[in-house]
């Protein structure tokens, strides 16, 4: 069934059509600027069958919310397309976006496309749900007003990619409950995820943000990797023009959770206001490459302090190999460094990399930063008679996380 809505939309019939049972789809059309569905309206998309609706160019539609996919076993899709294409939730603290509420639910928002709520977004509401969220395209943009959940119960995802923006003034939580996984992406130049008031991956549950190809994140606010007990989160940044940024009082790796931070080929994580702590049971890993051998271009950045750290891992970028007498920028410190890695002590060997061993230091650029090392002398086992020569800190360059692929870990 396929029904053109256009012009003054009525809500009964609008909800008919997604409601209806078998297959539903609507598109809703216009040359000009539709009229708004009432405000005390909610949108269903996929209850007593599955159901499908296009809002493409000059479209704008408002309700009090939505839900997508809202039945079990049912499947919602909701596409916002096109520039000035316009979804709104409406109506503070009763405007959420639900996508995949007790069944499956697709949100696509794409070619200068525009979706925003006055409330939450929840991907993946309830046990057993699935929720997938992409935002795609140059002026494509997703506004939340409160908070982004993805993953709240069953399994979530967001997707930011080429060049769209998705911005929440409340807080980001990827794995939200005991047993929801939640995955975030964000990749491309131009892709932004903006996050005003902290981020959790892996709140209760198992969470994953992968930034890439130069994709952003900045956050305003705390960001936690591994959070409550038995929670698993990981950040990967991987390619040059990939950033995590975090503007708070502190970046932690692992607080009562599991948690790996992993940044690689160029990518950069950076906290401009606060500590770094890692607890004994999460990892901090480094895929090297060449863009940590150029001056003032460091992998970890922290305008405070080291406070503690657990675990390392190291490993080389696909198709990188080490050279001579080489020194990576691991973690610049514009505090004090008072802590090492488990199991690697003031000029310890992290292993042979191809011909090459690879030593770390707790005391470079300016005395009290973590590089990488490499000698002259390509055959193992010697000692370290000295780290190569310091280079110079700075805080003024942005990157993002990304990981690549192994081609060689670490052997001790």
């Amino acid at each position: 069934m396929l029904s053109k809505l256009n012009s003054n939309i009525r809500p009964a019939a609008l909800l008919l059509t997604i409601l209806g049972g078998g297959t539903a789809h609507a598109t809703l059309s216009h040359t000009g600027s539709v009229s708004t569905i009432s405000p005390s309206d909610y949108l269903v998309i996929g209850s007593s069958g599955n159901g499908q609706v296009l809002i493409n160019g000059h479209t704008h539609i408002q309700t009090q919310g939505a839900s997508i996919g809202q039945a079990s076993g049912r499947t919602g899709v909701l596409t916002v397309q096109g520039p000035d294409a316009k979804y709104r939730a409406v109506y503070y603290n009763s405007g959420d976006i639900r996508v995949g509420d007790y069944g499956n639910g697709h949100l696509n928002v794409t070619n200068g496309g525009f979706v925003s709520t006055d409330d939450d977004l929840y991907i993946a509401t309830r046990t057993g749900s699935t929720g997938i969220v992409q935002a795609h395209g140059a002026g494509t943009q997703i506004k939340v007003r409160d908070t982004i959940k993805v993953g709240y119960a069953g399994n979530g995802q967001l997707r930011i990619s080429q060049g769209a923006q998705v911005e929440t003034r409340n807080a980001t939580y990827v794995g939200y409950r005991s047993g929801a996984t939640g995955y975030v992406n964000v990749g491309g130049a131009g892709s932004l995820l903006d996050i005003h008031c902290g981020v959790r991956i892996g709140y209760y549950g198992n969470g994953r943000m992968d930034i890439q190809d130069g994709g952003r994140v900045q956050n305003h606010g705390t960001a936690v990797v591994g959070y409550k007990h038995n929670s698993q989160g990981i950040l990967n940044v991987a390619d040059r023009g990939s950033v995590f940024t975090t503007y708070s009082s502190r970046l932690v790796n692992g607080y009562c959770g599991t948690g790996r931070i992993d940044i690689s080929n160029g990518g950069q994580v950076f906290n401009t206001r606060g500590d770094y702590r890692n607890n004994a049971i999460s990892t901090l890993a480094f895929g090297l490459s060449a863009d940590y051998l150029a001056d003032d271009f460091w992998a970890m950045n922290t305008a405070g302090d080291i406070l503690s750290l657990g675990l390392l891992d190291v490993y080389l970028s696909s198709g990188y190999e080490l050279g001579a007498n080489q020194t990576y920028n691991m973690f610049n410190v514009a505090g004090t460094t008072s802590s090492m890695f488990t199991g690697y002590g003031q000029d310890s060997s992290l292993g042979v990399f191809g011909d090459h061993e690879l030593y770390i230091s707790y005391t470079g650029g300016n005395g009290n930063d973590i590089v990488f090392y490499t000698l002259d002398d390509p055959t193992h086992g010697g000692e370290p008679s000295a780290v190569p020569e310091p280079v110079s800190i700075a805080l003024g360059s942005m990157g993002l996380l990304a990981l690549a692929r192994r081609t060689s870990r670490r052997s001790k």
